[in-house]
């Protein structure tokens, strides 16, 4: 399955957010450092390429709070 399908998935499932990000998060995370680097990015449409903006530490991966960040304003997006 998909990192991008999985994602999708755990929300239309009814998960609640905080659970789904994590979950998420993990699945990219795959080397499990505890952040994500440029290149774990790719599995998500637009996460790489939106890096810069969300890597509030300046470390050029994403941590858990980060990448919650990402999937929240991906998400008001979607909804407006």
């Amino acid at each position: 399955m998909s990192k991008t399908l999985l994602f999708t998935s755990l929300f239309i499932l009814g998960t609640s957010q905080a659970f789904a990000n994590e979950e998420t998060f993990k699945q990219v995370d795959v080397d499990a450092s505890g952040t994500i680097s440029a290149e774990e990015a790719v599995a998500i449409e637009g996460l790489q390429e939106s890096m810069a903006e969300y890597d509030l530490n300046g470390d050029r991966e994403l941590d858990e709070k980060e990448f919650s960040l990402f999937v929240e304003t991906m998400e008001a997006k979607a909804a407006s």
